[in-house]
C-alpha cells in the first residue's frame, strides 16, 4: 500500500510530523513531486530501499531556503512489485481514506 501525509512542520520535535514522506512498502517505481501553487517543481524523489519504502522526505525547504507556511501540491506516480500501478486509493489498511494521484500536503511553522 501507499499513504500519503497531509501537512507537515518542520522543526517538531516529532520526525514523522517534521518532514513530508509517504509511506509504502512493495512499490517497484516511484516518483514524488511538490510544486507551489504557480506550478514550480519545488522538490521530487524517486528513491525506495529494498523493501520498496520511500526513503527520502521533503522538509519544506527550496535550495536550503525556507519556504512560507502555505498549501502545496504533491503528485505520485507508482508501481508495486506485482505490477499493479497505484490508483491513488492503494492505501494498505487505510480503506477508508482514498488517496489521490495528487492532492495537497500544508506546511505549518
Amino acid at each position: 500500500g501507499l499513504y500519503v501525509p497531509n501537512a507537515l512542520n518542520p522543526g517538531n520535535i516529532d520526525p514523522e510530523v517534521a518532514v513530508f514522506r509517504p509511506k509504502g512498502v512493495n512499490l517497484k517505481s516511484y516518483l514524488v513531486e511538490i510544486y507551489d501553487r504557480w506550478g514550480n517543481l519545488l522538490w521530487s524523489s524517486t528513491k525506495i530501499d529494498s523493501k520498496g519504502s520511500p526513503t527520502e522526505s521533503w522538509d519544506g525547504t527550496l535550495h536550503g531556503e525556507v519556504l512560507k507556511e502555505d498549501v502545496y501540491v504533491w503528485k505520485i506516480a507508482a508501481q508495486f512489485n506485482d505490477g499493479e500501478v497505484w490508483d491513488g486509493t492503494n492505501s494498505g489498511n487505510n480503506l477508508n481514506m482514498p488517496q489521490k494521484k495528487s492532492g495537497t500536503v500544508t506546511l505549518i511553522r
